[in-house]
């Protein structure tokens, strides 16, 4: 085998060991590249959850960052961007290739015979229709296109964690209506067997015993409800946190901070935070270089290739190397350019008005959640007075009962009213936690929470 023959053998095992490196993907490393942006340090080792375990709000919400499908999803949204902003910069550099050609044809009379037989291995590079203005805007179009991705991807996150965050006190809402209609429910069980006794005596009315038996019918239709609306908020909160089945206690530790900022501080933070609004900025800027990429076309492009053989035995075989330059000058294209020109402005102004809707739609949002907030407040220092007064009519009520000055009508009536008052008073306080953490959601700054010492034992919720 000749020096030359070794050389091109030489340039064919490189090209094959260069093809098969640059074939191989490393999915923990791709995976990486978006977990970066939303994986908490203090929670991305955290240890599974110990079936005895309290769950707590933080935990919850770590579990739903870290596990969730689809968080994971806009993540490889944003991978892709990225992957495609890669794609564009190589075409700044040029492609090389080896291009190993055998040629054969039929002896032709007259004409040499090494000419009918013949192998060349050239190595090969190009750039094909460059345009360097083009690819300069398409590049920045990408670099925008990736922020907006990442903007995107950190608005999921946002969405995913205020889910969770409902679905968890969903189950606490609905366990604590739970507490409250099972010792009504035990009051009023206690109502019908003492009717039941006094009847035995001769000193009470069946009129009566019907009465406390309906109200405790109705309260234990209401207990059989409520422990369905539990399970079927449980099974929510297992789906958002990524776990195949969620019986753990629950141990709430989020308190609502005593002090809130204005509205305009809360929505100033919005504008600065809101990954929605940050995404319509990026895309504006996206825009823009579209608009500048499709006037480059207008501009001249370059094509070059240049052939260097390894290995050559056709005409003339002493020749090292070909090149070829060509320009490409666009004079009539028939006004496709100009339409893709006028397709990019409209794609521009489209962005930047939906820009100029979404900064409006995140202000509006966050004065309504503001608004939520302080309504709930409201109604929580009314319906805690409610309560306590409820409380007393129902007592003064049971008090009139036994010195024969009410009837036993007024009593059920005292204790329906005293136990609606509880059930509207222990949903409120959940609702208050709910709406506070929507309002961080819609000013931008709501994300997953230092993890909070928990206990071993049942301690919010059990499974009812």
């Amino acid at each position: 085998m000749t020096s030359t023959h070794r050389l091109g053998l030489a340039f064919l095992l490189f090209g094959g060991l260069a093809l098969l490196v640059g074939c191989q993907v490393d999915p923990a490393k791709e995976i990486a590249a978006y977990r970066q942006v939303v994986d908490d340090p203090a929670t991305k080792d955290m240890p599974a959850l110990n079936p005895a375990e309290a769950l707590t709000l933080s935990r919850a919400l770590a579990m739903a960052n870290r596990d969730h499908e689809r968080l994971n999803i806009a993540g490889e949204d944003y991978l892709q961007a990225i992957i495609a902003r890669k794609r564009i910069a190589a075409e700044f550099l040029p492609t090389v290739s080896l291009v190993p050609t055998f040629y054969k044809r039929d002896p032709v009379s007259g004409v040499d015979h090494h000419n009918n037989r013949y192998t060349d291995v050239p190595a090969q590079g190009s750039y094909v229709n460059f345009n360097a203005i083009r690819s300069m805007e398409d590049l920045g179009r990408s670099a925008s296109t990736v922020e907006q991705r990442k903007a995107l991807l950190l608005n999921v996150r946002a969405s995913l964690l205020l889910d969770a965050a409902r679905a968890y006190y969903q189950v606490l809402r609905s366990f604590s209506q739970v507490s409250v209609l099972e010792n009504s429910l035990a009051l009023q069980e206690e109502r019908v067997r003492d009717v039941e006794a006094q009847i035995a005596a001769g000193t009470g009315r069946e009129l009566d015993l019907a009465q406390a038996q309906a109200q405790a019918a109705s309260t234990r239709v209401l207990v059989v409800q409520v422990k369905g609306d539990v399970r079927k908020a449980r099974s929510l909160l297992a789906l958002l946190v990524a776990v195949p089945r969620l019986d753990n206690p629950l141990q709430d530790d989020f308190i609502v901070p005593a002090q809130i900022p204005s509205l305009a501080e809360m929505q100033a933070q919005a504008v600065a935070h809101r990954q929605d609004l940050a995404a319509a900025a990026a895309a504006v800027t996206a825009a823009q270089h579209g608009v500048q990429s499709a006037f480059a076309q207008y501009y001249p492009s370059v094509s070059l290739n240049l052939n260097v053989f390894a290995y050559r035995e056709s005409v003339p075989p002493t020749s090292i190397y070909t090149a070829l330059v060509q320009a490409n000058v666009p004079i009539f294209t028939g006004g496709r350019i100009h339409q893709d020109v006028r397709a990019a402005w409209s794609v521009f102004r489209q962005t930047k008005l939906t820009e100029s809707l979404t900064r409006r739609q995140v202000l509006q949002d966050v004065e309504s959640a503001y608004e939520d907030l302080r309504i709930s407040e409201g109604r929580l220092r009314e319906l805690d007075v409610n309560v306590k007064a409820a409380q007393q009519a129902f007592e003064q009520a049971a008090d009139l009962v036994r010195v024969g000055r009410a009837t036993n009508l007024e009593r059920l009536v005292a204790q329906d009213q005293l136990l609606s008052a509880q059930l509207r008073l222990t949903s409120e306080q959940f609702d208050r936690k709910v709406a506070y953490l929507n309002l961080q959601r819609l000013a931008g700054l709501l994300a997953p929470m230092p993890l909070t010492e928990t206990t071993t034992q049942p301690a919010a919720t059990t499974q009812p």
